[in-house]
């Protein structure tokens, strides 16, 4: 028995000298990838930020000795003009991919419970839904930017997309589809319910009222509690000049 137990010590004190260094990898690429998707996302905010039409682009050829403005250089004068060229403002997304990736992946490589990984696949084809409705919406459905773009506002995939719809289930139905579609493939995105999303935003509000209440009700009592130290100081000031003023009291000797 005791034999059985102490060889059951030493095959799992085996098996984790074993896993040692599969464990070291794993934390290693876990922060790699932390690291390379912040990046990505920071260079993404850089590039758009700093998107200049007048640089050397995909779809803009000029004298290649012309300086590229654009803060994220060559590439990122590139890659600027070209997810704008597609997906319009909509390129913005791209950020909020790489940046919640990191919420995504980062558990997958430290967790090894099959179970509780995300499902990827879905999560990625959730945001293509989503850009894709979100330039289509652009395109059709916002009245015009004040900003210079590539292309069409909405990118040209956007502009397509919303084309077909348009002539589809029309103009009210297409806008129905896409705010339904944006939803869909945000919550496939983020795995967010909805529903989760309107009860915290109901609870939110409720806390930001009964505190904005509890302030009004403070401010009252505070306001009526100067009103009546000022009332006080008043009679207090009448009363001193009416003493002031009386005639001293006469003192009769009984003598």
């Amino acid at each position: 028995m005791f034999s059985s137990k102490k060889s059951k010590k030493i095959i799992k004190g085996t098996l984790t000298s074993q896993n040692t260094p599969r464990i070291l990898a794993n934390r290693i690429i876990r922060e790699a990838s932390w690291f390379a998707l912040l990046f990505i996302g920071l260079y993404i905010t850089l590039a758009l930020g700093t998107y200049n039409p007048q640089d050397h682009s995909w779809s803009n050829a000029v004298n290649a000795n012309i300086p590229i403005t654009n803060l994220a250089g060559i590439f990122g004068a590139y890659f600027s003009d070209l997810s704008l060229y597609i997906f319009g403002m909509s390129s913005w997304w791209l950020v909020f991919l790489s940046i919640y990736s990191i919420f995504l992946i980062y558990p997958r490589i430290e967790n090894e419970d099959y179970k509780t990984k995300h499902i990827l696949l879905v999560h990625y084809l959730g945001f293509l839904l989503l850009l894709l409705s979100s330039s289509a919406f652009e395109a059709g459905h916002i009245i015009n930017l004040d900003v210079k773009l590539p292309s069409e506002q909405g990118g040209m995939l956007g502009y397509l997309a919303n084309e077909l719809l348009r002539q589809a289930i029309g103009y009210i139905g297409s806008l129905i589809f896409l705010i339904i579609s944006f939803a869909i493939g945000f919550s496939l995105f983020t795995g967010w319910s909805w529903i989760n999303i309107a009860e915290g935003m109901g609870n939110f509000l409720v806390n930001l009222s009964y505190a904005m209440y509890e302030k009004f009700n403070d401010w009252q009592d505070r306001t009526e509690g100067r009103k009546l130290e000022q009332q006080r100081d008043e009679f207090v000031v009448e009363e001193r000049k009416r003493l002031e003023d009386r005639a001293p009291v006469a003192i009769i000797d009984s003598k």
